[in-house]
């Protein structure tokens, strides 16, 4: 089950909706600190592609 979706029943009973809201989006935001700030993450490369055959839209 989504974090968001546990905590809402629960930080809805006992504080505002605004004030929820605005806990769920700065634990998700928290969440993603680490990506934004370690170079290494950021770039970060897919692997080879390993399917013979064309790319999707090369049809």
């Amino acid at each position: 089950m989504p974090a968001g979706a546990f905590a809402a029943g629960p930080l809805l009973d006992h504080l505002s909706p605004a004030v929820a809201l605005a806990s769920i989006a700065g634990v998700l935001a928290a969440a993603l600190l680490p990506a934004t700030t370690s170079r290494t993450l950021r770039r970060a490369a897919w692997p080879a592609r390993t399917v013979p055959g064309p790319l999707p839209g090369q049809i």
